[in-house]
């Protein structure tokens, strides 16, 4: 039975009663309407739209959560490129003259 996208999801009854003959007939029989889904994930799982906006906050908060995580990290790495360009090496003082190589053999 096809039915209009705007009726809620939710138990529904259909009642019919039809008189003729000097009878009259009467049957009641439920059905359900579910949600159209938004995501079919597999093995009868679906996401809605409405679970999603149920969730919502959560949804947010965990992506909040991951930003200022990968932000820490960002902020991490930064902090330590820049000590790194403060590291003097020994090799780069060698470059520029100011130690010289140690000689074999000489105490």
């Amino acid at each position: 039975m096809d039915l209009p996208a705007s009726i809620a999801s939710g138990k529904y009854f259909v009642q019919t009663e039809v008189s003729f003959d000097q009878m009259n007939v009467s049957r009641r029989e439920g059905f359900t309407v579910l949600d159209v889904p938004l995501l079919n994930l597999g093995g009868g799982a679906f996401i809605t739209y409405a679970e999603i906006v149920n969730n919502l906050g959560w949804i947010v908060l965990t992506l909040l959560t991951l930003l200022l995580f990968w932000l820490f990290m960002f902020m991490r790495e930064y902090g330590m490129y820049l000590q790194a360009l403060r590291h003097i090496a020994e090799r780069q003082l060698m470059n520029a003259g100011f130690i010289t190589k140690r000689r074999e053999g000489t105490k």
